[in-house]
């Protein structure tokens, strides 16, 4: 990022870890590593399917955001495109005043295709847009194609993501215009009645928490990622069949005692 958005460091593998395995009614997966592309892309799709299926996701990554915004590494994403959206984030995930609205992330080419930006903020690809403290005025087709987005008063508070910036939440965006038509995401910060969570712990804790939320992708500082869920609830199916195989770049983990590989744990 070109300013100073985010604060602190980002979690350790240790950190994850730890935090799973002392954290009671989740199961987990590990997902391999998101410094091989293949594993980046192949988990950014899954999180789309998810989301194109009105799934909610968590995303838990790399230094938090300051300020009043979630920009991709505290976010809770979900289907810009139903007009149920807002409804199933501010009451079953946020529990939340029902007039709170939704903000999107998106690519350039969605922005420009859906809103009009100030021209007094196009130096450099429209960057002012780039950290969620900008409006601009939603066109007619983002009225139609992206509802959950647009506020009553027809604008946005727009999130441009940059590849070179947050290559997963790039790649999730790519991939749900492939899955939905449009490279937007609901992004609202991932917290539940208190500040936007700082730590593993505090971001599993959101998940048992919010009833709609399907999953949490966690992402450690050397891009060793984990998929978690609640128990007793099931896996949704499309996280389920999404994860049931080995991703390209990991390797499975094996139970020398059973003699027999595992790739995921429940932590009791």
């Amino acid at each position: 990022m070109r300013h100073a958005f985010w604060c602190g460091l980002p979690p350790s593998s240790s950190q994850i870890r730890g935090a799973l395995e002392s954290t009671t009614d989740i199961q987990y997966r590990p997902l391999g590593n998101l410094r091989e592309r293949l594993t980046l892309e192949h988990v950014a799709d899954c999180m789309a399917r998810v989301v194109a299926d009105d799934g909610v996701v968590g995303i838990y990554q790399g230094a938090a955001e300051t300020g009043p915004r979630a920009l991709g590494h505290r976010s809770i994403l979900a289907n810009p495109c139903n007009p149920d959206t807002l409804q199933t984030i501010n009451r079953r995930v946020k529990y939340r005043e029902p007039i709170r609205p939704l903000a999107p992330m998106m690519t350039l080419a969605a922005a420009r295709r859906f809103f009009r930006m100030s021209p007094g903020a196009a130096d450099d690809d429209f960057n002012a847009y780039s950290y969620m403290v900008l409006a601009a005025q939603a066109l007619s087709e983002a009225l139609e194609e992206i509802p959950a987005v647009v506020h009553k008063d027809g604008t946005s508070r727009l999130q441009i993501v940059r590849e070179e910036h947050d290559p997963l939440m790039y790649a999730y965006l790519k991939a749900m215009g492939r899955r939905l038509g449009v490279e937007v995401s609901v992004n609202t910060s991932l917290n539940v009645g208190s500040p936007i969570v700082q730590t593993p712990e505090q971001a599993l804790g959101a998940l048992k928490k919010a009833q709609a939320l399907s999953g949490l992708v966690m992402v450690a500082d050397d891009g060793d990622a984990w998929f978690v869920w609640r128990v007793p609830a099931e896996c949704p199916a499309a996280f389920a069949a999404e994860f049931s195989d080995e991703l390209p770049g990991q390797t499975a983990l094996a139970d020398d005692t059973a003699g027999v590989g595992h790739s995921f744990f429940v932590a009791h």
